[in-house]
């Protein structure tokens, strides 16, 4: 995971997100709003420049700021929407009661929405690490390497998946075999980016 993370900014009500934004800021991320801050409604940032959504900046969780209780959500959570077909993990600083984005909600701020947002992409990225580590064993057992230890290091920019393997050096054939199987493994997993890139380092003999 990168030392800067890019957060999608989803609010309520006008600046209700400002002081996530600011101690998210102040620790050297990144913050996307969907609109400027003050805007009440439609159209959201997105619609009036491509550049300026947060999914097309490369936003890798989503911080939904709700003020008060509503069953209803406002003209400026329409971006909860977009996160969730985006795949994004979502982290919300608000009550769950009547909240009707809950079922997307992966965790709630615990009063450090800094620390959600890193653990959330945490949380997003442990499923394809154990499914790499389980196709790694099989692999390298069909290729006369059973004991080979082989570590994954996954970077994930929001448009681009960065996988690298690191271990014992291999031949050519049984790099090859690891790198479609991980891009199986991704595939599979439903993580949809512009541009996935696999490699592998050796590192000298088992």
């Amino acid at each position: 995971m990168p030392d800067v993370i890019d957060v999608m900014l989803i609010e309520n009500r006008p600046h209700a997100g400002d002081r996530a934004a600011s101690e998210l800021e102040a620790a050297g991320h990144r913050v996307h709003r969907c609109f400027e801050p003050g805007d009440e409604s439609f159209p959201c940032r997105g619609l009036l420049d491509a550049s300026l959504c947060p999914l097309n900046a490369g936003a890798e969780v989503a911080m939904l700021v709700r003020q008060g209780v509503s069953p209803h959500p406002s003209a400026l959570e329409q971006g909860v929407h977009c996160a969730v077909r985006a795949g994004l993990p979502i982290v919300e600083d608000g009550t769950d009661m009547l909240d009707p984005f809950d079922s997307w909600v992966l965790m709630r701020v615990d009063d450090d929405p800094v620390a959600a947002c890193v653990e959330a992409i945490h949380q997003r990225l442990e499923p394809l690490r154990h499914a790499l580590g389980e196709m790694t064993d099989v692999v390298m057992r069909a290729v006369g390497r059973p004991d080979s230890t082989i570590a994954w290091a996954i970077e994930d920019t929001g448009s681009t998946l960065h996988l690298t393997g690191r271990g014992p050096d291999l031949d050519k054939a049984a790099k090859s075999r690891l790198a479609v199987r991980a891009l199986d493994v991704v595939n599979g997993l439903g993580f949809e980016r512009e541009r996935i890139d696999v490699s592998y380092e050796g590192l000298g003999t088992a």
